[in-house]
C-alpha cells in the first residue's frame, strides 16, 4: 500500500502582487459594474468582460488544446463575445442560440486540427453561460446591487 504524497505547500512569495493586483482592480470593476448604464463605462464594463474572456479561453485552452491551442482559444473566445455582445443588445434567444452554434463550430475546428471537440464544445458553453447570466443580470433593474454582491 502506498502512502498519499504530502500536501503543498502554500507559495507565499507572490502575496503581495495578488494583493497589489486586487486593490488596483477591486475598485476599477465595482467602479464599471456600479456605473454601467452611463456612457463611458458601459464600455468599460464590456471591455472587462472582453479581457476576461479572452483570459478564460486561453486558459481553456491550454488545458484541453494539446495541438492548436491558439486557434482553439480564438475560437472559444470569438463564439462567447458574439454571445455576449447579443447579451449586451437585449437579445437573449439569439445570445443562447449564437452560444451553442458557436460551441458546435468550435468543435469542429478542434476535430479539424486533431483536438478534443467535447472539450472545445464544453468551453464555450462552461465559460459563456456565466458571461451572458452576468450581463443579463446587471441589465436588469436591481441589476447593479445584484451584480455587486455576486
Amino acid at each position: 500500500m502506498t502512502s498519499a504524497s504530502p500536501a503543498k505547500r502554500f507559495n507565499w512569495t507572490n502575496l503581495g502582487l495578488r494583493a497589489v493586483s486586487a486593490a488596483v482592480l477591486g475598485p476599477a470593476v465595482l467602479a464599471a459594474v456600479w456605473w454601467a448604464e452611463t456612457p463611458p463605462w458601459h464600455v468599460v464594463f464590456l471591455v472587462m468582460i472582453a479581457v476576461a474572456v479572452a483570459l478564460l479561453s486561453i486558459e481553456w485552452a491550454k488545458m484541453t488544446a494539446s495541438r492548436a491551442p491558439a486557434r482553439i482559444s480564438t475560437v472559444i473566445c470569438v463564439a462567447i463575445l458574439f454571445a455576449a455582445l447579443l447579451t449586451h443588445q437585449e437579445r437573449m434567444l439569439f445570445a443562447w442560440t449564437a452560444l451553442v452554434v458557436g460551441a458546435a463550430l468550435a468543435a469542429a475546428l478542434a476535430r479539424t486540427v486533431g483536438d478534443k471537440a467535447w472539450a472545445t464544445a464544453l468551453g464555450v458553453i462552461y465559460l459563456g453561460a456565466p458571461i451572458i447570466c452576468l450581463i443579463w443580470l446587471r441589465h436588469t433593474p436591481e441589476g447593479r446591487p445584484w451584480t455587486i454582491m455576486l
